[in-house]
């Protein structure tokens, strides 16, 4: 009785540290900005990894001026929020933001985080290409080599501490900027509304 008293102390002190310190450690600090998730490398070419979901082309008979401002027409009616357009390189970089609404540990605040860069090119005197692209990042919880332990020990639910161990490795792979395949409507919205500018401005 002694010794399991000892135990019962030990498993109590570890859970209060365990209570002080956190449970779960969130990853990423912060989500990447745009400019991080598509470098200039990225997208002055095209970049050989790219999925086939994660990006589409089209060609546009009218002229750049034409195409530019309708491709950020056509962004803002796909309701993507835009952060910046550089017209001098023929780039838009826009956001849409997800609230992650299931954590397990509780933790507020986590997001999923989609950026797409379009890209113009001038082709010929009425000729332009648009490309769209898009990433994806999401915020996540690891859960702490202590509350594992403790979970063990005390052996509450013996099969939860692989389950994170795992849980923590795709949250790594979530965490890291990588591209987005699940997006595909939002890149079809885009082609779809720049068109319909530009038949709308007479420019096609």
């Amino acid at each position: 009785m002694k010794r399991r008293g000892v135990v019962m102390r030990g498993i109590a002190l570890l859970t209060l540290v365990a209570f002080v310190t956190g449970c779960s450690t969130v990853v990423p600090e912060r989500l990447a900005t745009p400019e991080e998730a598509f470098p200039d490398k990225d997208v002055k070419t095209v970049p050989g990894d790219v999925p086939v979901d994660s990006t589409k082309k089209a060609t546009f008979e009218a002229s750049f001026e034409d195409v530019w401002r309708a491709a950020n027409m056509g962004a803002a009616q796909a309701q993507l929020n835009i952060q910046t357009s550089q017209k001098s390189k023929g780039l838009i970089l826009a956001t849409t933001v997800k609230q992650i609404t299931h954590s397990y540990w509780g933790n507020q605040g986590l997001k999923d985080l989609h950026t797409y860069a379009i890209v113009v090119r001038e082709t010929g005197p009425k000729s332009t290409e648009v490309q769209v692209f898009t990433r994806m990042q999401s915020a996540c919880e690891k859960t702490t080599v202590l509350a594992m332990i403790i979970e063990v020990v005390t052996i509450v639910m013996i099969l939860i501490p692989p389950f994170q161990i795992a849980q923590n490795s795709a949250c790594d792979d979530k965490a890291t900027v990588h591209w987005a395949t699940d997006k595909i409507q939002e890149i079809d919205q885009v082609m779809t509304f720049t068109r319909s500018n530009l038949l709308a401005a007479g420019a096609m």
